[in-house]
């Protein structure tokens, strides 16, 4: 995403933080994998957000971000 439109959206739903806090929000949004091996030693990853704080859900929701989707490669 272009740092002009997510600022410019961000403004639009009342956001006035300046472009270094909105960057650093999701920065502390943890992530955590848990990694299984099968009995034929195959390795499966599983990779799941933790729940965002009051501020990180709220520019989520202000940019249409489905924080808990799943993670795809």
């Amino acid at each position: 995403m272009c740092s002009k439109w997510i600022s410019h959206t961000l403004e639009q739903g009342g956001d006035v933080r300046d472009w270094r806090t909105i960057r650093r929000l999701p920065g502390t949004h943890s992530l955590v994998t848990t990694r299984l091996t099968l009995t034929d030693a195959r390795l499966i990853r599983i990779r799941k957000p933790g729940l965002p704080d009051a501020a990180q859900q709220e520019v989520y929701h202000r940019l249409g971000i489905d924080w808990a989707a799943p993670l795809i490669r």
